[in-house]
């Protein structure tokens, strides 16, 4: 749970840096009364602001053997319905009155940006997996090493028990730390020799693994972005590896406008408009 909340939560944060601490579309509760389109205020944040907002609420209720039973019994009563945030805080201020007096409704769902309360979980293996990917942007800082001399530094025992998670949480850490200078394209397929990342089927780490490869100029990564985007629909796929492509520019641009001609009539039309956006097509 703890390992996978530090995970959403820095989704939480890209996605609030992309759209801006000051938009509105970065609020709990949309207002949409402009005549805004719905289409164009969707993101991560509603599944990860939210989610942060609920930890929040059960942590201050009493923990899970509080919480639980309130939010079950509020799922079943409200089934099938709709319902509005000033329910849902009607329902909690009822079965927790003292907790709900300390809790800042104003900002937690009308405040743009990030939360207003940032929740501690356990980062014991997620710091597992970013010691690795330290190990990786400091082992060649002249840029000297060629596939032999990332051998003898790394192999797939260096993964040896990593969940999926992990490694996207490694990945994930890897980007990061190459924010400001890509990786090598020895650097990249020393990568792929110690841990066989191309054949991997899991969505999340095809597509940190294509945007490292791509930032790194790697043309070969071309053909394996294109594939990628031709299996998914969803657009928390097709957006970032479309724009990693357009942003490299030339074959790497010339591909993604290509493949998205192509493929465009079988996305989802919000996808199809996000993304169309995201290319200026």
């Amino acid at each position: 749970f703890d390992f996978k909340a530090i995970g959403g939560y820095a989704d939480l944060e890209d996605c609030v840096k992309t759209l801006g601490a000051e938009n509105p579309y970065t609020r709990l509760v949309l207002d949409l009364s402009g005549g805004d389109d719905p289409d164009d205020a969707y993101s991560r944040i509603a599944y990860e602001k939210g989610f942060s907002f609920l930890v929040y609420l059960e942590r201050k209720a009493g923990g899970e053997a509080a919480f639980a039973p309130f939010l079950r019994a509020w799922l079943k009563d409200h089934a099938f319905s709709s319902v509005v945030s000033a329910q849902w805080k009607a329902a909690y201020t009822d079965a927790f009155p003292a907790a709900s007096a300390e809790v800042d409704w104003e900002k937690w769902l009308y405040a743009p940006g990030l939360p207003p309360v940032f929740n501690e979980f356990d980062d014991s293996r997620r710091a597992q997996a970013a010691e690795l990917a330290k190990r990786w942007h400091t082992a060649d800082p002249l840029g000297c090493f060629d596939k032999a001399a990332y051998a003898e530094r790394f192999s797939a025992e260096d993964i040896d028990g990593f969940s999926s998670d992990m490694l996207v949480a490694f990945l994930e850490a890897l980007r990061d730390l190459r924010a400001m200078q890509a990786l090598s394209l020895t650097a990249c397929e020393a990568l792929d020799a110690a841990y066989s990342l191309t054949g991997r089927q899991n969505g999340e780490i095809r597509l940190l693994w294509i945007k490292l490869r791509v930032n790194a100029g790697d043309e070969a990564a071309i053909k394996l972005a294109i594939a990628f985007v031709k299996e998914v629909g969803r657009m928390k796929y097709l957006r970032p590896t479309y724009k990693v492509l357009y942003n490299q520019g030339g074959t790497f641009r010339e591909a993604a406008l290509a493949s998205f001609q192509e493929a465009r009539a079988s996305y989802h039309p919000i996808a199809q408009k996000m993304v169309a956006q995201d290319l200026g097509v």
